[in-house]
């Protein structure tokens, strides 16, 4: 049964097991981590990665660029036609220039991070920010994907950000290979809406390196298992 159905019939409540959020969905879950007043945060069970993309010649150290999406998307709420994109990972959706990088979860600014850290192009040829268009079960997205260094060394850092045209956004990461401590190297994951009340921080998950599905909320409320 189609998802509106649902909603208009008022029956979203948890599914039994014949009737998970994969019915709904087509991506599997193992767990809903948190959520806010706009989404729910699923890990999915397989890691997905996509890979490729265009070039989008942003480069070197604390460097970014603001760039227009191919077509609009609804992120907290607010129809979204440009972003502003850094090399350390950040992605602001507020479309406000932000190079820096930062250790501690920041909940004042529009931040969607799927690694945040002190990173760079340097150091490898393929080094970059690469966007992806394609579609999935979920529907047609943008992605946005980075391939970094982090700084003064070779060690390779790799994720990616999906805008979904329906509402999703997920995060995928392949590998971080760090060899700092925690205190000093501690990529942050999460996404914030940058009212200081509205955010779900998936930072201690970040080791697990894995591919979390943002759901909004007025499409469906994810049960938990």
């Amino acid at each position: 049964m189609a998802l509106v159905a649902l909603m208009n019939r008022g029956k979203i409540r948890q599914l039994s097991s014949t009737r998970t959020l994969t019915t709904i969905l087509l991506k599997d879950y193992s767990m809903v981590y948190g959520s806010d007043n706009y989404y729910s945060a699923l890990i999915l069970k397989n890691r997905e990665w996509v890979s490729g993309g265009d070039s989008l010649g942003i480069s070197g150290d604390d460097a970014g660029s603001s760039v227009t999406l191919p077509f609009p998307v609804v992120i907290y709420g607010t129809n979204v036609s440009a972003v502003y994109l850094s090399t350390n990972g950040l992605l602001r959706w507020d479309n406000v220039a932000d190079n820096r990088y930062n250790n501690y979860l920041d909940t004042s600014h529009c931040i969607l991070a799927a690694l945040w850290d002190d990173f760079t192009t340097a150091n490898r040829p393929d080094g970059g920010i690469y966007r992806i268009l394609g579609s999935d079960a979920l529907g047609e997205y943008v992605g946005y994907r980075w391939a970094m260094c982090y700084i003064n060394s070779n060690l390779k850092a790799d994720f990616e950000i999906l805008l979904y045209k329906s509402g999703y956004i997920q995060f995928n990461i392949y590998q971080f290979q760090y060899i700092y401590s925690p205190t000093e190297y501690n990529a942050n994951e999460f996404i914030s809406k940058g009212d200081g009340t509205n955010y779900i921080d998936l930072t201690p998950r970040r080791p697990y390196m894995e591919s979390i599905l943002f759901v909004p909320k007025d499409k469906f409320k994810p049960p938990i298992r």
